[in-house]
């Protein structure tokens, strides 16, 4: 008897369990959001999966494993529907990368927001053993507050993409220039010598 006690006892708290950390999950999706803006959208509707050869070159396919705050691997961010696990179309466009969610909410990075790519053995509870099966993009999201850095981790699949996802981030991260373009012809400087 004392057993069958213990054991509906412990069916109780289970969803006990379950209802604290939903609430959690909630609490801090909202204090996140409080801090960063959402991401910009993606019309999934006008999507229709079919891609030319060109822009099939410039997409990868995996999983997106989650988006954290930089330099913090274990700080999910939640907010924005950015907590969600799932699979992940990554398309490098000529000024933004777009990130297609079936399940989840899809966004888009602005090229000129976008920090660099890395490979990265493992980020918020995913992690690979022995390999750097992961690729980290590292970007900049707006708040009240001014810019969050973020890190977003993506599993390509097959595992030979990740370098040609590396390389799609960085073909898109903005450089600086190597100094002032050159004046107009006849300039002051030229007429003075």
């Amino acid at each position: 008897m004392d057993q069958v006690i213990a054991g509906l006892a412990l069916l109780a708290l289970v969803p006990l369990v379950w209802l604290l950390m939903l609430r959690s999950w909630r609490r801090r999706g909202a204090q996140q959001g409080a801090v960063l803006s959402a991401p910009a959208g993606v019309d999934d509707a006008a999507w229709t999966g079919e891609t030319s050869p060109e822009a099939a070159a410039r997409t990868v396919t995996g999983t997106y494993v989650s988006t954290v705050l930089a330099g913090r691997p274990l700080e999910r961010v939640t907010a924005h529907g950015l907590g969600s696990r799932s699979l992940a179309e990554v398309a490098a466009e000529p000024h933004r990368l777009v990130l297609r969610r079936p399940g989840a909410a899809s966004f888009s990075i602005p090229a000129a927001d976008l920090l660099g790519a890395h490979r990265a053995r493992g980020q918020a509870g995913k992690v690979m053993f022995g390999k750097e099966d992961l690729v980290v993009i590292s970007w900049r999201l707006d708040g009240p507050q001014g810019p969050v850095a973020l890190e977003t981790a993506v599993r390509t699949k097959p595992q030979q993409d990740a370098p040609v996802l590396v390389a799609l981030v960085e073909g898109l991260v903005p450089r600086p220039s190597d100094g002032p373009a050159p004046g107009p012809a006849g300039t002051d400087a030229e007429e003075a010598a």
